[in-house]
């Protein structure tokens, strides 16, 4: 890297460096700041297109036919595809090429004579590709453009000899606008199409002017035009104010300025790149809004051309070119300078960047190119500060401060930790008033330190020896003091029951185990629907574990049935029912296999099981037992009928049967009221009712 001018740093690489490459190169940088290049390769006759990954320049050939790749105007999509203009030599067309992401696709744009020289391709506001482009069998100006169905072409400025150099460029407001030369006229033009047809104006008449041309629209939407005035080889700048074009000189070289290619910075600033064609030299103009500066980018013994000028998102400039000499694609692109200001407290210290005397002290700013950079400062009677590291960037300036420490009498460090920390330090068998983690400054010797923390044994004292400017470590990993514990564990036949322990309820239930320390302990559970058993006094000791275990016994429960005058549906809602027939009650019948059997002993009903009571007048029927929550019935293929459970629930998702698709959904109960069956919502307790399966299985209610 070489600095060409004040904050300004340019860099010069070979994009390609086959034989004979370069010319017609057109440069552009995507968002992700890849900078890529179009251009013919003149040795095989090919388009090429090159880009740099990071890692170095890649290339690649997109049109391989002979002699092709003239006229090359590259732009980028927003996803980073590539799409070129350029001219077929052989066939004499326009063509496009534009990649997907896969491959290079290319079309033939325009066949109507030598069409495509000077090609300048632009987006427009769609994103659609446009092309201004000379039609050089009839010396006129074109335009083809695609509106996502195909291209159509149009014949912009038919006069004697006009379309050289064109410029493409798209207004804000998605307006096409094309400069170009009039060599009939030696007039710089001007064409914008207004909506329904091309207006053209003269920008320059003044001499043989309008050569190497490149059109831009400012931050303002304003158009701006570079140019070559060949009758004096001036460098000049045209630009609109909104109501006229303002013409100034850039440069006055000794012969010409050639290969003009004029883009905006991120400021806003025009930027014009171009080759010198006395010197040979590359070329680089930029208005800093004042008054344009103008940088000798490259010079050699040969003859640079075919430059184009673009900026990265951060606006840094960069060109592409050929190397007349070498016979290679170049590639310039700049970054600008940084500083650094360097200060301490107190101020006088020398300088040091990068393990060098700069020669300066603080408090200075010293300029530097942009990269990562040490900075140390020194003076005398004080400590050498830790160095620092600096980036300093392209423009801006880095700061650096240093509070500079006196350099003190001999003295060590001892930092004392401890796992956990909080624990008091004792140093020479006295308690320092400090806890852990702690750091003392001391004079060098050998010093005994432990440390006492409530709860943990006393570790073993440490001898440390503390040495001049070093800190040394005392590290200290404590034991707790064990509590005598045993284990308690509680369970219970079923299982959920909450546990009580001294009276009071543990938020936990059966089954559990408790961490305690040694002791007694009365222990008793509880759970709803079963009796309270006995309490257990328990005894834990240390590192054992005791079983407190309970069977608890099902409370009973009473549920009755009311009877109607008549035949009833009926079922034994609790387990281990006792069964009282009131004197009203009749005969009591079960539904067997299609036929109904006479229930000699009511006892002998099963929960699950559906039965029909005769009344002689309405009567209440009380079943005492234990609470029933489910039950699993075997039953075969048809009408069979079934109980009920201590608590009403609703069949669906409650009644089941294995196998599943054995239970149908006819399910019924008989109204004693209306003397019908009624297929109910949910089953009641002490309600019977009939189920309808298609084969034999087992029916589960729960």
């Amino acid at each position: 890297m070489t600095p060409v001018s004040a904050g300004e740093i340019w860099n010069v690489t070979t994009a390609d460096a086959a034989t004979d490459v370069g010319r017609f190169s057109s440069l552009a940088i995507g968002i992700d700041d890849i900078p890529a290049i179009s251009y013919l390769d003149y040795d095989a006759n090919n388009l090429k297109y090159a880009w740099n990954d990071g890692n170095g320049w890649q290339t690649t050939t997109v049109d391989a036919n002979k002699s092709v790749g003239y006229h090359t105007s590259l732009v980028l999509d927003a996803e980073n595809h590539a799409a070129i203009s350029y001219y077929d030599a052989i066939n004499e067309d326009l063509k496009y090429a534009r990649y997907d992401g896969a491959d290079w696709l290319i079309t033939t744009v325009d066949t109507a004579g030598a069409v495509g020289w000077y090609t300048s391709l632009a987006w427009d506001n769609n994103g659609h590709p446009a092309i201004s482009y000379q039609n050089f069998s009839q010396l006129d100006l074109k335009y083809a453009w695609n509106d996502g169905t195909g291209w159509e072409t149009v014949t912009v400025d038919a006069g004697e000899s006009v379309g050289w150099y064109s410029s493409l460029a798209f207004d804000a407001g998605g307006a096409p606008a094309i400069s170009y030369s009039d060599i009939t006229n030696s007039e710089l033009k001007y064409a914008r199409y207004e909506g329904t047809e091309w207006k053209i104006s003269t920008i320059d008449d003044s001499g043989i002017t309008g050569e190497y041309v490149s059109l831009a629209f400012d931050t303002t939407g304003h158009p701006a035009v570079s140019y070559t005035d060949s009758s004096t080889g001036e460098l000049k700048y045209a630009h609109h104010d909104g109501t006229e074009w303002h013409i100034s000189t850039i440069d006055i070289p000794e012969v010409i300025s050639e290969y003009t290619s004029l883009a905006f910075d991120t400021a806003g600033h025009p930027a014009i790149s171009y080759t010198d064609a006395a010197t040979g030299d590359l070329k680089y103009a930029l208005h800093d809004g004042t008054e344009w500066q103008i940088t000798t980018i490259d010079t050699g013994a040969g003859k640079f051309e075919y430059t184009a000028l673009a900026f990265d998102t951060d606006g840094h400039p960069a060109i592409s070119y050929s190397d007349e000499t070498t016979g290679t694609l170049k590639y310039a692109s700049a970054t600008f300078t940084g500083a650094v200001q360097v200060t301490s407290v107190p101020a006088g210290a020398a300088i040091w960047i990068d393990g060098a005397d700069t020669g300066k002290i603080t408090n200075s700013t010293i300029p530097l190119t942009p990269d990562d950079y040490t900075v140390n400062v020194r003076l005398t009677g004080y400590e050498e500060p830790v160095a620092q590291v600096v980036t300093v960037t392209d423009g801006t300036t880095g700061n650096v401060a240093f509070n500079l420490v006196p350099i003190p009498e001999p003295q060590g460090n001892l930092t004392v930790t401890s796992v956990p920390a909080g624990a008091a330090i004792w140093i020479d068998g006295a308690d320092t008033g400090e806890i852990t983690d702690h750091n003392f400054a001391l004079t060098p010797g050998d010093y005994n330190v432990y440390v006492r923390l409530a709860g943990y044994e006393q570790p073993v004292a440490q001898t440390i020896t503390v040495t001049d400017k070093t800190t040394v470590n005392a590290a200290f990993n404590l034991v707790p003091i064990p509590e005598p514990q045993g284990n308690l564990t509680v369970t219970s036949v079923p299982a959920g029951a909450a546990i009580w322990i001294d009276g009071v309820d543990t938020g936990e239930i059966t089954d559990h185990n408790f961490a305690l320390a040694p002791g007694d302990y009365t222990v008793n559970v509880r759970l709803a629907g079963y009796e309270e058993p006995d309490t257990q006094t328990v005894t834990v000791t240390d590192g054992t574990n005791v079983n407190a275990t309970f069977t608890l016994i099902p409370l009973p429960v009473n549920v009755t049935v009311t009877l109607s005058a008549g035949w009833n549906m009926i079922s034994v809602p609790v387990a281990n029912a006792t069964i009282i027939l009131p004197s009203e009650a009749g005969s009591v019948y079960r539904y067997n296999v299609s036929v109904y059997e006479l229930v000699e002993d009511p006892a002998s009903v099963l929960p699950g099981e559906g039965i029909w009571v005769s009344a002689m007048a309405p009567c209440t029927l009380t079943f005492t037992g234990q609470r029933l929550d489910c039950y699993t019935e075997p039953v075969p293929s048809g009408w069979n009928m079934i109980g009920s459970c201590t608590e009403m629930m609703p069949f669906t998702d409650h009644l089941t049967s294995d196998p599943a698709e054995a239970l149908t959904d006819q399910i019924y109960t008989y109204d004693t009221e209306s003397g019908t069956y009624v297929k109910p919502a949910s089953c009641n307790p002490g309600c019977g009712y009939w189920v309808l399966t298609s084969t034999g299985c087992e029916v589960c209610l729960t």
